[in-house]
């Protein structure tokens, strides 16, 4: 699945990356993981 990589501080979105949602990874200190198909790199993250 696709997730897209949010900085916390500005919800603008750092990077795009295909995750299983499974295997052991977390997000870069300072950012959260949103699975998402439609956003890309530079857009703004806001929650439904």
């Amino acid at each position: 699945m696709r997730y897209v990589v949010v900085e916390k501080q500005t919800n603008k979105i750092v990077n795009a990356i295909e995750w299983d949602g499974i295997s052991p990874w977390e997000p870069p200190s300072g950012t959260y993981a949103v699975p998402n198909n439609t956003l890309d790199i530079g857009f703004i993250y806001v929650a439904d």
